[in-house]
């Protein structure tokens, strides 16, 4: 749907109408069409909870990004960490990891009905969309891939039969610059139409690095689309779409928001710049590259026939998708760590098959296969600098040196420099799935849905792990009992504990293993404990593996309109995402090379209404949805450590509403909020650095069991006010606002209460004005115009125990948009 000054500033009478009239008059919220269940409906009657973003309000919105999306859509929350392609999507508080290359997303992203298989091949910037649609809660049955948490279907303009182009240009601070254009019209005589779509994207960092200039977290995009249509005959269409896009940026760094005392103490005495730890801020000091290259390409093809009461369609996608970064995986201008290297590759063809009838029959029905082919490729390389060995040394208290000499190890064989681990991974995955859906209309206003798919899944995985470390390889635990059995022998005998003395002294030999083996294990009797965070890299064997699975999964909806203008609905559906291989040196470690599948199961009822003679929509969804065997994955300050977590529960009310008074005023406004979002079960999650208790001490790790689901706000919500005026025959503005709210979160796995983000509240605005016809617009914006200070993520300072990083939130933006078309 275009944005028409047109329509939005004027009423829709006579041109000529006064401004009073033009504010008075009724006016109705717009007619939405979506396919959440791949047919075309309207909003109103789909019955499942399902939010739609239409080009004007991304527009009015200056929504250019992918995580500005959760500001009009309050049950979706985008979040990028590490690197540009680490983009995470989570709805209802549900959600996966992107630092880690095994896991696929529970949030699938869809793009024009074609599986970009990692969040991160989605996050270049918009072109030419016609709307977004993001389905909330499991995605059963319809879609190519199954998802457990949600869907955010992107979906793009398609070539038009008449020329017509855009062009716009965006100037802002922190010198922003993005150019955008598009062309569209008829080719062969009018008989096929093609649509070009350009976009670059730049824009200076939103932190300084004071120790070699410069800025860090910046923008540098680019992307192009070329699509072609045709309708060859009354009953075949087809579309073919053809996308490039690159993304190069210095990203992304993430400031010191806690730092341990004798941490800050060693790297202030071997020279580092030291700043406070204030994320906010903006400032970092480090000496290494931190870059991200992410090349993407792909080709698509739709072709749909038209046959006596049904349609047959055809989607043939390959993707390409490369993700190359540096990283200075210590965030200090120490030479702690080497440049970490990783480079991971992905090549994806899908290929689906439908049949869906054309939806006047009193059993409708829709019947599909789908096909998913993957390679991946994945590298990291992860060296030790050189002062690695004397910072150990320091937060130690020289315990690397004096261990290395009492084993009798040549002086700087612990932590040299050089040393570190290489990983080299190839992983092949295999899907395929029958679906089908039945809609019995029983009646004129009550209709029966069901849907079931089956899925089987192969995937094969060769890892070859070069590992150099060898400090990490000593095992702190055997080490402490053989020094604790050798003291309380001694103690006990007078005697050295040699083979000879042991054999002749037996009940003195019993009480001291008995004792050493209960101090081994406890950091207050055996101090070589405190030693085990530095021990970055124990060594890991090459494996290869394969595993297959299946699944059955489903959905059952009884809607029912009330009226002309009440529906309402009650669902059942489960959804499930495939387990797999943990692309990570520290599985081979542990023995945890695979993890299980997600299953998901989600009991739904849903009110959809219009009031005030249309002028209203409004949208209520009740739910109450668990998650088996979670597939968490969390950062320790080592490495990401991997497993299922049990059982989640989340369970809430959603709100949407447009409420279209006249044609001067529309508000849009959204609440999410979660009774509960917790861990029912979680027995084996991650310890936090401050935790010497409990299992922490034996095992590492902690029971969340009952405890707050990580990165799950309570309460979130959002609203937009626009208000739009006529200025004269020929023009018309609008002022517009908005707000998002996020209640307090925990930002870490471990559920430390130092990562724990304090509600937050932004503010949006913006102005513009235009031509009636179309043929120019001009709008001033700002975002994050109270410049409010908050965290997206947290985490264990690498190699630094105690000490805590924090990605900042984009700060205060403003700028201006001019915007051609004809």
């Amino acid at each position: 749907m275009k944005t028409s000054f047109r329509t939005i500033a004027m009423a829709s009478t006579a041109l000529g109408a006064s401004l009073i009239s033009a504010g008075t008059a009724m006016a109705q919220v717009d007619t939405i069409t979506v396919t959440a269940q791949r047919r075309e409906q309207t909003l109103q009657e789909t019955p499942v909870a399902v939010s739609a973003v239409p080009e004007e309000q991304l527009q009015l919105g200056q929504i250019r990004d992918v995580r500005d999306l959760q500001q009009l859509v309050p049950s979706l929350r985008v979040a990028q960490f590490s690197r540009s392609g680490v983009t995470e999507f989570a709805i209802r508080g549900l959600g996966t990891s992107a630092d880690n290359v095994g896991l696929e997303p529970s949030v699938a992203i869809f793009v024009d009905n074609v599986y970009r298989s990692r969040q991160g091949a989605a996050i270049n910037d918009f072109l030419s969309l016609e709307r977004v649609e993001v389905l909330r809660g499991p995605q059963s049955t319809l879609f190519g891939k199954n998802s457990p948490a949600g869907v955010v279907h992107f979906i793009t303009q398609a070539p038009e039969y008449e020329f017509g182009a855009v062009g716009e240009v965006t100037l802002s601070n922190y010198n922003g610059r993005i150019f955008r254009g598009t062309v569209t019209g008829p080719v062969m005589d009018g008989n096929a139409a093609v649509r070009f779509d350009f976009n670059r994207n730049t824009r200076d960092g939103f932190l300084d690095n004071v120790a070699t200039g410069g800025t860090l977290n910046n923008r540098d995009r680019w992307s192009f689309r070329g699509q072609f249509a045709a309708d060859l005959g009354e009953n075949v269409s087809v579309r073919l779409i053809g996308d490039l896009g690159t993304v190069d940026e210095n990203c992304c760094a993430a400031p010191f928001s806690f730092n341990l005392p004798q941490n800050a103490g060693a790297l202030a005495f071997l020279g580092a710049t030291v700043l406070p730890a204030d994320p906010y801020a903006r400032q970092i000091a480090t000496n290494s590259p931190v870059i991200t290259q992410i090349d993407t390409r792909g080709l698509s093809g739709q072709v749909d026939i038209d046959f006596d009461g049904f349609q047959l369609t055809s989607i043939t996608a390959y993707r390409h998708f490369r993700d190359d970064n540096e990283i200075d995986a210590d965030f200090t201008d120490l030479d702690l760590s080497r440049t970490r290297a990783l480079d991971t590759r992905y090549d994806t063809f899908t290929q689906e098959f439908r049949l869906t009838s054309t939806g006047d029959n009193m059993v409708d029905w829709l019947a599909g296969v789908y096909f998913f082919d993957q390679d991946m490729s994945h590298q990291d390389i992860t060296r030790y600098g050189t002062d690695l060995r004397p910072f150990a040394d320091l937060v130690s208290g020289g315990a690397i040196t004096a261990l290395e000499g009492g084993l009798g190890f040549p002086a700087g064989t612990f932590l040299a420099a050089g040393q570190g681990r290489q990983e080299d991974y190839s992983l092949t995955t295999e899907s395929w799935s029958v679906f089908g859906q039945l809609d019995w209309h029983v009646t004129d206003r009550f209709t029966i849905t069901g849907g079931l798919r089956y899925t089987e899944e192969d995937k094969t995985i060769d890892a070859d792990l070069d590992v150099n470390d060898p400090f990490s390889a000593l095992d702190m635990v055997q080490i402490g009992f053989q020094q604790i059995f050798a003291t309380v022998f001694f103690q006990l005998t007078g005697l050295p504990a040699t083979p000879g003395n042991i054999a002749a002294n037996p009940a003195a030999a019993a009480q001291a293993q008995a004792i050493a083996a209960a101090g081994s294990t406890d950091p207050n009797v055996n101090p070589l404990l405190g030693l085990t965070p530095l021990q970055f890299s124990p060594p890991a064997p090459d494996y290869a593996s394969a595993r297959s699975e299946d699944n059955t999964s489903g959905n059952i909806i009884l809607s029912y309109d009330v009226s002309d203008n009440v529906n309402i609905y009650a669902s059942y559906s489960n959804g499930y995402k495939a387990g797999g291989f943990n692309v990570s040196s520290t599985a081979a470690v542990a023995n945890a090379l695979e993890f299980d599948p997600e299953i998901s199961t989600n009991y739904e009822i849903g009110l959809k209404t219009t009031l005030f003679d249309n002028t209203m929509r409004l949208d209520i969804a009740a739910f109450h949805q668990t998650l088996e065997d979670f597939q968490s994955n969390n950062f320790n300050g080592t490495a990401f450590v991997l497993d299922n977590a049990g059982e989640v529960l989340v369970r809430g009310v959603e709100i949407e509403t447009m409420w279209r008074p006249n044609e001067s005023f529309m508000f849009t406004g959204g609440v999410t909020h979660l009774f509960n979002a917790e861990y029912e079960t979680y027995t084996n999650a991650p310890c936090d650095d401050l935790n010497t208790s409990g299992p922490c001490l034996i095992n590492g790790t902690q029971d969340l069991s009952g405890r707050e689901l990580a990165g799950a706000a309570e309460t979130t919500a959002t609203a937009t006010g626009t208000w739009f005026f006529p200025l004269g025959s020929n023009w018309g503005g609008f002022v517009r606002g908005e707000v998002f709210y996020s209640s307090e979160r925990n930002l870490g796995g471990d559920l430390d209460p130092r990562k724990l983000q304090e509600a937050i509240t932004l503010f949006n605005g913006s102005f513009g004005f235009g031509a009636e016809d179309e043929s120019w617009g001009l709008q001033f914006w700002g975002r994050n115009l109270n410049d409010e200070e908050y965290l997206v993520g947290e985490f264990s300072s690498v190699g630094q125990p105690g000490s805590l990083n924090g990605y900042p939130g984009d700060p205060r933006t403003y700028g201006v948009t001019l915007r051609l078309r004809r």
